[in-house]
């Protein structure tokens, strides 16, 4: 085989790599696309599902501290029940300490 021969049979495999690495890319964007939407799509689904006004199952905890000035209240709303066992925890620790 010539020289001439050798590169143009080289030239053809690159130009092979090239188009075939250009189409996987293509079908990665695309991929990436539709699951863009996808995601798109329910998150805006998941939006519009959402209540208007909170539930009036979740649980609410009554903070009070008193300092010199007086007591002061704070009311905190947990909407997931997981998440109040843990502030209630925290609070338990904390006060324990004092």
């Amino acid at each position: 085989m010539t020289k001439v021969a050798v590169c143009r049979l080289k030239k053809k495999e690159l130009a092979s790599f090239a188009q075939s690495a250009k189409d996987e890319l293509r079908d990665v964007e695309e991929s990436v696309k539709r699951d863009l939407s996808a995601s798109l799509h329910s998150l805006q689904d998941s939006v519009t599902e959402m209540p208007s006004k909170p539930s009036t199952d979740r649980v609410k905890m009554v903070i009070s501290i008193q300092d010199k000035d007086g007591t002061k209240q704070f009311r905190v709303y947990a909407v997931f029940p997981g998440v109040a066992v843990h502030i209630f925890t925290y609070i338990e620790a904390c006060t324990s300490v004092v």
